[in-house]
């Protein structure tokens, strides 16, 4: 499933100001590996402790994860304007790619420059509003 997002959140000032309600497309599964997802103190995980703050035994078995993560993931960021001006219905393609945006350790990239604080936030906000409302 496809996820149109508002170019004006989502990108740097300067585009807002050159692309005013246009919209970009990117998968719910991008959005999912961009925002993470954080945990309340009271309920993260305590090692050794139940829920009742009382001692126990681990449950590690010991045995390896054979699932590899990747340490980067990438995708483009762009606007379907074909959609936007109604020519999809005529079979008419125009896909504009409006950046590449890339993490890698925990950063979050817009074509190779980091972006500020904010502006990840601002993004990280904006996919959980909508993978929120895609269930």
């Amino acid at each position: 499933m496809r996820i149109i997002l508002v170019i004006a959140v989502l990108l740097l000032g300067s585009w807002s100001n050159s692309v005013d309600a246009a919209s970009a497309t990117i998968t719910s599964k991008d959005c999912k590996r961009l925002v993470r997802q954080q945990a309340n103190a009271d309920v993260a995980y305590k090692p050794g402790v139940d829920v009742r703050g009382k001692k126990v035994r681990s449950a590690d078995a010991g045995g390896d994860s054979s699932l590899k993560l990747p340490k980067e993931f990438s995708f483009n960021i762009g606007v379907d304007i074909a959609a936007k001006y109604g020519l999809d219905a005529k079979n008419i393609s125009a896909d504009l790619t409006l950046g590449k945006i890339s993490v890698k350790g925990g950063r979050v990239y817009m074509d190779g420059k980091p972006m500020t604080t904010n502006e990840q936030a601002r993004l990280a906000a904006k996919c959980k509003k909508l993978l929120s409302s895609a269930k």
